[in-house]
């Protein structure tokens, strides 16, 4: 089993990933022959999680509403880690107290 602040960095690069994909599909939203970016985010096992880029179909076509939507989800999945670390953080710090 992983700690706590490896399975938070995980999902903080995991977050990053579908972020970076989202930005990359936005920026080519006109251009002819991009192809979309997929992120699909996995559990590993004993914690944590992976983001698996994929690259969609020459016919696929990227829809500005579902970015929007992958960008929040993004944005709320980094803040939420950023935030839990933060506390596991504090909590390490007040046990060091209490031992020492």
């Amino acid at each position: 089993m992983n700690d706590t602040t490896t399975i938070l960095k995980s999902a903080l690069n995991a977050f990053g990933t579908k972020l970076r994909n989202t930005a990359h599909n936005i920026a080519n939203l006109s251009r002819e022959n991009a192809r979309p970016l997929e992120t699909a985010l996995q559990s590993q096992p004993g914690g944590g999680v992976s983001a698996e880029t994929r690259s969609g179909s020459s016919e696929d076509r990227v829809d500005l509403s579902e970015e929007a939507v992958a960008m929040l989800e993004a944005e709320h999945g980094f803040k939420a880690a950023l935030a839990m670390l933060k506390t596991d953080d504090e909590i390490k710090k007040a046990s060091l107290d209490i031992v020492a």
